[in-house]
């Protein structure tokens, strides 16, 4: 719990345990002592500390920084407690340890942007179609082998493409990858000229 100065007054063990302090060290600090500077920053922006002792929020990312110097990247929830004046009195917030869950969206991310450079940059044409044959991704090599934009071809549909192929075979091909994951064929596509 914080009181209106934004000072702890009490913290559980398993929250002190994460950052590694004993209860000497963090108990009359400034909550705001223990975050990475970028929190601070946002904290000071936002009014984070205020707020805690004013109201109530949820979900706001921040950074604590461990007594080791490491990072640990949490969700905080807060809410304010007040007395028979309406004073506030102090703040009970729950911080959540969410380091792996970033760590995650981070790599997420880069295997992202390096499954695009390669797709942007290979010489073969790549299509990634919905279960309905919906165009959703192409790469530039296929823009030039077809002759379309990748614009135009984003508000397309394999069977606009397909020059052997019907419908119906579109589609059962669509349920066998489906329910076998996979399936390698040769097609034959119509260029917009």
């Amino acid at each position: 719990s914080i009181n209106q100065n934004s000072e702890l007054l009490s913290v559980s063990d398993y929250w002190r345990g994460k950052l590694g302090y004993t209860r000497e060290e963090v108990l009359g600090r400034k909550f705001t002592e223990f975050l990475t500077e970028s929190s601070k920053k946002h904290a000071t922006e936002t009014g984070i500390p205020q707020f805690l002792t004013s109201g109530h929020t949820e979900n706001v990312d921040c950074g604590f920084v461990k007594k080791n110097g490491e990072v640990m990247e949490c969700l905080l929830n807060a809410i304010t407690y007040r007395d028979e004046n309406n004073n506030s009195t102090r703040s009970m917030t729950v911080i959540s340890d969410i380091t792996k869950r970033k760590q995650a969206e981070k790599e997420l991310r880069e295997s992202e942007e390096k499954h695009r450079i390669i797709l942007q940059t290979a010489m073969d044409g790549f299509l990634l179609v919905d279960m309905q044959g919906r165009l959703l991704e192409v790469n530039e090599s296929y823009c030039q082998m077809s002759g379309y934009s990748a614009q135009e071809l984003l508000t397309m549909h394999l069977t606009d493409l397909e020059a052997v192929e019907t419908a119906d075979s579109l589609t059962v091909r669509i349920q066998k990858i489906r329910s076998q994951g996979r399936d390698r064929f040769e097609t034959l596509h119509r260029r917009k000229d």
